[in-house]
């Protein structure tokens, strides 16, 4: 399998690589980046939309139980996605089109991009734009190309990065502004290897304005949210290698001028900002873990886009036996006014907990009460971010707890839990039996019909896409489930979902 430059939304789009005990897990539930999954309506950072953003407005109160707050408005989404990968031929690339009412999976071939080196795709917010960004066998440069949705004829390329003597660029972690106008993303335009932050007007006609610092040698930006039309918050290494930092700046800016939103003197290749998720809550406020106060421990943070306000999330600070647990998977609800968030283990018998909490108030409440039935105080979420439903009622997370005698240690299933009780169950579950099978990335379709699952539940090797409809049966088989069955060695790369 060819690596490609993804982060954490979105992951969503997916590339999953272990540093340390964060996972770059791009696209998400938006969630979203990239590491990561997944989706609310200002996305950033991934094929998915990014990590994160501001969902539509409230439309309504609804009482949980843990508070109340406002509702996003009635679904009017889809089950359609767009996804890419080797999924037919190990590594030739190919973007698809998955018909969820039909139940249908389709190849594209889109004129004018032969598409076999795709690094990254993406759905404008209204839905009827799909930006591919990648190679061509016979091109000498990368190009960011928008198609339109309904017959997937070009529209215009966004990008093209022109010919470079030294290196291949390589384009992803794409996501539209809020208003539409604008596109960002990440590439190694400036200087080979080093994945900077880039924004261009999304009909094209200008050059990409880089808008980050140009990361030291290797390095990238690996997470971005936009925060409102004209402002985005990234993470990388921006100021020395490994050191992961988070920044804002004004795009708008006649020489865009990033603002750093931790101290960089807190910051250490051990003490840094995680480098996977980054979001937006209804009001504004940019939310990420870090461990810039302490080694030990991976907090929950959250600071304003001019910098004030750092502090740690109220009411995430969980404790065992008088011992502080870091929090492992998050995830803000679709209108910015909840928060999901999953602990780790700490101590001895103990077993890390699912909590929700409303924004408004400075008191989890748990919405899982896994037993510990084995003694083996291990069983906890998998890093990455935590799916909501667009009514913002149910979340989704993948996460590694015996459910019975047969299960295997080591492999993440997916869960999914109603915020006002404690009635988690596990929907799905790996089909092979290696330890390293599992679900990585969890999201709802934006309609609320169906639930996605990137991983690897069924070899250990191939990163799989497998969709649900059935949101409350038990331990459904994976195998069943899966619509892509790519070849050995083939991955699923990306999802985008269709707004």
């Amino acid at each position: 399998m060819r690596s490609v430059l993804l982060s954490p939304v979105l992951i969503v789009a997916v590339a999953f690589i272990a540093c340390g005990d964060e996972a770059a897990i791009s696209g998400g539930q938006n969630t979203s980046v990239g590491g990561g999954v997944s989706s609310s309506s200002v996305g950033g950072g991934g094929a998915d939309g990014g990590a994160g953003g501001k969902g539509g407005g409230p439309e309504g109160v609804v009482d949980t139980g843990l508070g109340s707050f406002g509702l996003p408005p009635p679904i009017i989404g889809t089950s359609d996605v767009y996804l890419f990968g080797d999924l037919m031929i190990n590594d030739t690339f190919v973007v698809a089109r998955y018909d969820g009412t039909a139940g249908v999976l389709t190849p594209l071939s889109l004129p004018g991009f032969d598409g076999v080196d795709i690094n990254g795709i993406a759905i404008s917010p209204d839905g009827g734009t799909l930006l591919v960004a990648g190679h061509d066998v016979d091109s000498t440069s990368d190009r960011l190309v928008a198609y339109e949705t309904t017959d997937h004829m070009p529209v215009t390329t966004v990008v093209d990065t022109g010919p470079l003597a030294s290196h291949e660029v390589a384009t992803g972690l794409i996501a539209f502004s809020p208003d539409r106008a604008r596109i960002a993303f990440v590439a190694d335009i400036d200087s080979d290897n080093e994945f900077a932050l880039y924004v261009v007007p999304s009909q094209g006609g200008a050059p990409p304005v880089r808008v980050s610092q140009v990361p030291p040698s290797n390095g990238r930006i690996h997470a971005y949210v936009w925060v409102d039309a004209t402002t985005i918050a990234f993470i990388g290494e921006v100021t020395a290698p490994t050191v992961m930092s988070l920044w804002s700046v004004d795009v708008t800016a006649s020489t865009p001028t990033p603002l750093p939103l931790v101290p960089t003197s807190a910051l250490t290749p051990m003490q840094g900002v995680a480098r996977n998720q980054i979001q937006v809550d209804a009001q504004g406020r940019i939310y990420f873990r870090s461990k810039h106060a302490s080694e030990e421990l991976q907090r929950l943070y959250r600071v304003t886009s001019t910098g004030s306000g750092l502090e740690q999330v109220p009411g995430t600070t969980i404790l065992h036996s008088g011992e502080e647990a870091s929090v492992v998977a998050w995830g803000l609800s679709p209108d910015g006014a909840a928060l999901a968030f999953a602990v780790e283990p700490t101590g001895d018998q103990t077993v890390g907990q699912v909590y929700v909490l409303p924004l408004s108030a400075t008191e989890a409440t748990a919405v899982t009460n896994f037993a510990n039935v084995t003694g083996n105080a291990s069983y906890q979420a998998h890093e990455g971010a935590i799916a909501w439903d667009p009514l913002g009622q149910t979340i989704a997370f993948a996460g590694d707890w015996p459910m019975d005698a047969t299960d295997v240690d080591g492999q993440d299933g997916v869960f999914t839990s109603p915020i006002a009780s404690t009635s988690a169950q596990r929907v799905l579950r790996p089909s092979s039996t290696s330890p390293g099978a599992g679900a990585l990335e969890v999201y709802f379709s934006t309609d609320g019909t169906k639930l996605y699952v990137l991983g690897d539940l069924s070899s250990a090797d191939d990163v799989d896409l497998y969709i649900t409809d059935d949101l409350t049966s038990t331990d459904q088989t994976a195998t069943s489930l899966n619509i892509t069955s790519v070849p050995m060695l083939g991955d699923v790369l990306g999802v985008a979902r269709i707004p």
